[in-house]
């Protein structure tokens, strides 16, 4: 396979991933592919002899835009558009060589355990702050579930609450507190959807090498939290039961397992990128500890959760990048010429 570098199609230009309104004509992109892959002398996806594999997870606009429910911009304060551009740019420039490219979306309803709409406090029914973390004993102490979502999931209040604080102590058992974040990515609101620079190079490959870009939902449950394309955060009730409608994702889990280079980026470095990454880590070393090799992940196109005078989890993305390069993974930055990343084997 050829490690030449594109050059960016015409249709594409920087400002694309720091302007809200710009969204792909989706006739046009289709024309302009057909005509790009002529020019290029670019082959369908089906005929790679090896698999390489995008991981690009939740490029959302609501986790993108400064003025999107929850926007993740690192200390720089453009960190979300930063990422998307080096990470689309790269997507073009290697797009010949690019197998798959899957996009993992955040969807989630209106009332959900990891939302502040799922908890009310004890003394005055108010919601909890949005984006503070909550320990197991100050829920004990301060806060009870949402009674609304009672009628929403046909249950009583005493098992709502026996489901929440068994959902929170397995929480604890892993060194995690109870995130209730603000409402973003609602389903079927325009913050769940991809950012047009995303979406653009998501339909232009697809239109170019024939490719099957699937778009993979998550955090559709409102009883657990869904940082992972991978699986939820926990996935049973308090009485042993599964979650109904919640499993690992064992159709993408093995599409990775069996690609021969898989590459992560997006948001967020600190949550979702971690979760994700530290979870196909679990699969892979069950089935293969050696495949750990074959991942890569662009640093430069990822961006953690930064609240201004509220939270900054970028040590704990940077921790996260550690722990995945002491397991033998690689971490890499877009502005490398790809045949230079250690052992690619393309």
């Amino acid at each position: 396979m050829s490690f030449k570098q594109l050059p960016l199609p015409s249709h594409y230009a920087p400002d694309q991933n720091f302007d809200e309104n710009y969204y792909p004509n989706t006739a046009q992109l289709l024309q302009q592919a057909e005509e790009w892959r002529k020019k290029h002398d670019v082959k369908p996806a089906a005929g790679d002899k090896r698999r390489l594999t995008v991981l690009s997870i939740d490029c959302q606009n609501d986790f993108t835009w400064l003025s999107g429910a929850l926007p993740v911009l690192g200390r720089s304060g453009k960190g979300s558009m930063e990422a998307q551009q080096r990470g689309v740019e790269w997507g073009y420039r290697y797009l010949h060589m690019i197998t798959s490219w899957k996009n993992s979306m955040d969807f989630h309803p209106l009332f959900q355990m990891s939302s502040v709409t799922g908890h009310v406090r004890k003394d005055d029914g108010s919601h909890p702050v949005a984006n503070v973390p909550i320990t197991l004993d100050e829920y004990r102490q301060n806060y009870r579930p949402n009674p609304a979502m009672c009628k929403m999931l046909r249950v009583d209040p005493l098992w709502l609450e026996r489901q929440f604080l068994f959902y929170i102590e397995e929480l604890a058992k892993h060194g995690k507190p109870l995130e209730p974040w603000g409402l973003h990515c609602l389903a079927g609101d325009r913050g769940a959807a991809l950012t047009g620079g995303e979406e653009a190079f998501r339909l232009f490959h697809a239109f170019v090498r024939g490719a099957h870009n699937t778009v993979e939902v998550k955090g559709t449950s409102p009883l657990t939290e869904h940082y992972s394309i991978l699986r939820p955060l926990v996935m049973r009730l308090f009485d042993g039961r599964p979650i109904p409608g919640v499993q690992k994702n064992t159709l993408l889990i093995n599409d990775l397992a069996t690609s021969d280079v898989v590459v992560a980026k997006g948001l967020a470095s600190s949550h979702c990128v971690d979760e994700t990454v530290n979870d196909f880590l679990t699969e892979i070393m069950a089935i293969d500890p050696k495949l750990v090799e074959k991942v890569y992940i662009m640093r430069d196109c990822t961006a953690p959760v930064v609240i201004p005078n509220v939270v900054d989890f970028t040590d704990k993305a940077e921790a996260a990048f550690a722990k995945f390069e002491a397991a033998g993974m690689h971490v890499v930055e877009s502005t490398t010429p790809i045949e230079d990343w250690p052992g690619i084997n393309l």
